[in-house]
C-alpha cells in the first residue's frame, strides 16, 4: 500500500455525509441510488459515491500532517501514512473485497490525508459499516 498523491478526487461524491444529494447534479437513477445507499451511512464520515463506474458508500477519515492547512502536526504526510498503514493492512485482511487506500491532494479538506474504504452497492448488505468504521478509526 502506498500513499496516493492525486490532483483530483478518486471518487465522485453524490451526497453529503447525511445522505442528502439535493445539492448535487444527479440523474433520476442516481437520486434513487443515493436514497437507497443513504440507509447504510454511519457516523458523519460516509458519503454515497461513484468509484470506477460503481456506486457505493465511501467511509473517509481525514488526518492532518505537517503540510496540511491549519495543522499543528509535525509529522510529514508520508510519516502519518506509515502510522495508518498497519490499520489499513488489517482491514484489508479482514475485508479483502473492499478498496482501501489513503490519498492526499487539493480535493481533500485542508490538504489532509484521506483514509478511505469503498463498499460497492452490489455487496454492501454483506458488511457492517459500523465495524469497518471502528477498525478505521481506532487502533486495534
Amino acid at each position: 500500500m502506498n500513499l496516493i498523491y492525486n490532483t483530483k478526487d478518486s471518487a465522485r461524491i453524490l451526497s453529503d455525509r447525511w445522505g442528502d444529494g439535493s445539492h448535487f447534479d444527479l440523474t433520476e437513477n442516481e437520486k434513487q441510488t443515493v436514497q437507497y445507499l443513504s440507509e447504510f451511512l454511519v457516523e458523519e464520515v460516509c458519503f454515497v459515491v461513484q468509484k470506477d463506474g460503481k456506486y457505493g458508500v465511501l467511509i473517509e477519515l481525514e488526518y492532518e500532517h505537517a503540510d496540511s492547512e491549519r495543522s499543528e502536526i509535525k509529522e510529514s504526510a508520508d510519516r502519518v501514512f506509515e502510522l495508518l498503514k498497519p490499520r489499513m493492512e488489517k482491514i484489508k485482511i479482514i475485508y479483502p473485497n473492499l478498496d482501501i487506500w489513503a490519498e492526499v491532494g487539493p480535493h481533500v479538506w485542508f490538504g489532509r490525508i484521506a483514509f478511505r474504504t469503498f463498499i460497492p452497492q452490489d455487496i454492501i448488505t454483506e458488511f457492517n459499516l459500523s465495524e469497518i468504521f471502528r477498525l478505521m478509526f481506532f487502533e486495534n
